[in-house]
């Protein structure tokens, strides 16, 4: 394993570069970033890790992965609430997946929403992020609360 330092890591993106004690610059993807403990995947410019490196087919040198997280991390005391915007929308309209400021999309049924709007592509919901009850090791939104509508296009 290969510990190094997090030098690059710019805000909502699925990214970050680390550096190692050699001086060697690794890239780092948020599939092999660690979840905290509301399912956030990221890294802070700062903090220490251990990976594997692995050489790439794409050209750009080595990346990192099986990231684990060396630096300790203030912990979350639930719930924890955050703001996503939909990004997809069932064909029935009864579920949708919101982006998260930092990790995966995260699921959201209209039965957890406190504003009994139709879901929408575009609209901004807060909401509070719990363990899914109908997916094993994945996250729900639930408590949701619709903060913006989406713009009607203009005919």
């Amino acid at each position: 394993m290969i510990e190094a330092i997090v030098v690059t890591q710019r805000r909502n993106t699925p990214f970050a570069i680390v550096q190692s004690a050699d001086g060697r610059q690794y890239f780092c993807s948020m599939h092999e970033m660690p979840e905290d403990e509301v399912g956030r995947k990221y890294l802070k410019r700062g903090e220490k890790i251990s990976f594997v490196a692995i050489d790439t087919k794409r050209g750009k040198g080595a990346e990192a992965a099986s990231i684990k997280l060396l630096s300790d991390r203030k912990l979350i005391y639930q719930p924890y609430r955050e703001t996503g915007v939909i990004n997809s929308v069932a064909r029935k309209g009864d579920f949708c997946y919101l982006e998260r400021p930092s990790g995966p999309a995260i699921f959201l049924h209209i039965k957890d929403c406190k504003t009994r709007k139709p879901l929408r592509a575009g609209q901004q919901w807060n909401y509070a992020v719990a363990k899914s009850t109908r997916v094993a090791g994945r996250w729900q939104a639930i408590d949701a609360t619709l903060i913006t509508e989406t713009e009607s296009p203009a005919l």
